[in-house]
């Protein structure tokens, strides 16, 4: 976010927004087992591990 521009308070809400679906949907966390955090929470949800809670 540090190489954005935020031109207004709806800009900045249209660019985080978007950092955060690339964050937790494109980027794999070496401390998730190279998984994004949604691929993370899929596996332990169909594992039984984590119980079902909105995202974000």
């Amino acid at each position: 976010m540090n190489a954005h521009w935020l031109l207004s308070l709806d800009d900045a809400r249209e660019k985080t927004e978007h950092w955060q679906v690339d964050y937790n949907e494109s980027r794999p966390h070496s401390s998730l087992g190279d998984l994004t955090p949604s691929e993370f929470r899929l596996a332990h949800l169909e594992a039984g591990n984590l119980q079902l809670r909105p995202l974000g």
